[in-house]
């Protein structure tokens, strides 16, 4: 996960990297162990969350019930100030681009 290895920069520049999964707790601990992830995953074992976003994909080509692959920058008054949608698992924003908007809102708030 590409954006684990610029966490340190994230928190710097005052932001906070969190992950939903529609995983369970106990498979979401595993996956930050087997990857060294230095941040929480949250559970949405029940989905309520993805569904709430609307953010299950119902384009996969294999006909699984999977969520797209979201990235959000969360304003401190809980707007959000940017987001990335993507339409397949490998489709996400740059690095580049989530600290850009990160540091963007940071200077703007």
């Amino acid at each position: 996960m590409q954006l684990a290895k610029v966490y340190p920069e994230i928190q710097t520049a005052g932001g906070e990297l969190l992950a939903v999964s529609p995983q369970t707790v106990v498979l979401n601990q595993g996956l930050r162990e087997r990857r060294s992830l230095p941040f929480p995953i949250l559970a949405d074992a029940d989905q309520a969350v993805i569904r709430g976003w609307g953010l299950f994909n119902d384009l996969d080509p294999k006909r699984r019930l999977i969520p797209y692959p979201a990235t959000y920058v969360i304003g401190q008054d809980g707007r959000v100030a940017w987001a990335h949608l993507g339409v397949e698992t490998r489709d996400r924003p740059s690095v580049g681009e989530v600290i850009a908007s990160l540091k963007k809102i940071i200077n703007n708030e």
